[in-house]
């Protein structure tokens, strides 16, 4: 596999795992009653943090890329 394929391999890996953390949340959060109902000796407090600590990797992940946005040089158009 040439270098080209590689990198194109990792860019299409890498918004497809983006985009799986960014949809799991809302995908999840109708089913919260639902697993509460069944998971009877897990607190309801547990259960509702399932869907929103994943976003706090895409809070960091946001503030991070403005930092290295400012370190990678864009070239002029």
């Amino acid at each position: 596999m040439n270098k080209q394929n590689k990198l194109n391999l990792l860019t299409k890996i890498s918004v497809l795992s983006v985009s799986l953390i960014i949809t799991t949340g809302p995908a999840i959060s109708p089913l919260l009653p639902d697993i509460s109902n069944h998971y009877n000796n897990i607190s309801e407090a547990a259960i509702e943090s399932s869907s929103t600590v994943q976003q706090f990797s895409v809070v960091i992940s946001l503030i991070i890329a403005n930092f290295i946005s400012k370190k990678i040089v864009s070239k002029k158009l």
